[in-house]
């Protein structure tokens, strides 16, 4: 006995039926192509304005008091040691560097140069500026901070430059 795989329904209709069902409408796909196009340009565009900015974490050891700034500041010597490896360019705008200590004190400053290449210990020596109200609590001891690198854009970050 042999079953009949076609469906009943579709022997039923007419020529102008079939015809109509096989068929997709012009004005879906022209409409649908638009839509599609509009909305890849307008995430390129969101991509272009939007700032990226990457954070970087590790931990910090405070070797000292470099030197007294003015306006209540001092440049303090860091020894820093990223969780990951980083390239960080010479020049390369940051937003802050935060301190947090183990006691919950928290201390930002900012970066004002840090050496390229880490020590045999993954260390990398840097220079901070921050207030120095609160230096004590940092001084000879470690912390953990967050670096934030101002990175251009979103889409320049995707596209690699």
């Amino acid at each position: 006995m042999q079953k009949n795989h076609t469906d009943p329904h579709l022997e039923l209709r007419s020529e102008k039926v079939r015809r109509v069902v096989g068929q997709i409408p012009p004005v879906l796909v022209r409409y649908g192509t638009s839509i599609a196009v509009v909305a890849i340009a307008a995430m390129l565009a969101v991509a272009a304005l939007l700032p990226y900015k990457q954070v970087l974490r590790g931990t910090a050891c405070v070797v000292g008091v470099a030197e007294h700034l003015p306006a209540d500041s001092v440049l303090v010597a860091v020894s820093l040691r990223f969780d990951a490896p980083v390239a960080i360019s010479q020049g390369q705008a940051t937003s802050g560097v935060a301190f947090s200590t183990y006691s919950g004190q928290s201390i930002r400053g900012h970066l004002l140069s840090l050496s390229p290449n880490p020590d045999t210990l993954g260390r990398q020596s840097a220079y901070v500026a921050m207030p120095s109200t609160n230096i004590d609590a940092l001084l000879h001891s470690q912390c953990t901070f967050s670096l934030s690198l101002e990175r251009g854009t979103l889409l320049q970050s995707l596209m690699g430059r």
